[in-house]
């Protein structure tokens, strides 16, 4: 928790959304998946937070 990462992925060409997958301790109550939707093609930056209640995109 606390911490910042970048990372570059290439999207294929069909895909509609991004999963996003956090390891928690105890999960009960807090956010360990999240979703964004994209585009094909298009280009963009999704900033991923891991905190007390969890993940958010």
């Amino acid at each position: 928790p606390g911490k910042t990462a970048a990372k570059t992925i290439t999207v294929e060409p069909n895909a509609t959304a991004l999963g996003f997958v956090a390891l928690i301790r105890e999960p009960g109550g807090r956010n360990w998946r999240t979703t964004k939707s994209v585009s094909p093609g298009s280009k963009f930056t999704i900033n991923v937070s891991l905190g007390k209640g969890g993940i958010s995109a």
